[in-house]
């Protein structure tokens, strides 16, 4: 928001998705955990139960995680990934 050229809708919309229901909603279409504690309460029991979404323990520690790295850095690691792709 700090560097939009409109603040106040920036801030609009951020409060628009962070609207518990509709937070909700978009969780349940991308299938994404959701951080809104309020939004959880509009998600069925099933949808904490799935381990895409939900990883259980055993997964998360055999899985990778990255680290915070600096901007050029991050740049650089886009960059080789980018050219992976191609």
């Amino acid at each position: 928001m700090k560097s939009s050229s409109n603040p106040a809708l920036a801030a609009a919309f951020i409060n628009f998705i962070h609207d518990p229901q509709r937070n909700a909603r978009i969780a349940g279409f991308v299938h994404y955990a959701t951080p809104n504690l309020a939004a959880q309460r509009y998600l069925s029991p099933a949808y904490f139960q799935n381990p895409i979404i939900y990883p259980g323990e055993d997964t998360l520690r055999n899985s990778e995680f990255f680290t915070p790295m600096a901007p050029s850095a991050a740049k650089l690691r886009n960059e080789i990934f980018q050219t992976l792709l191609q």
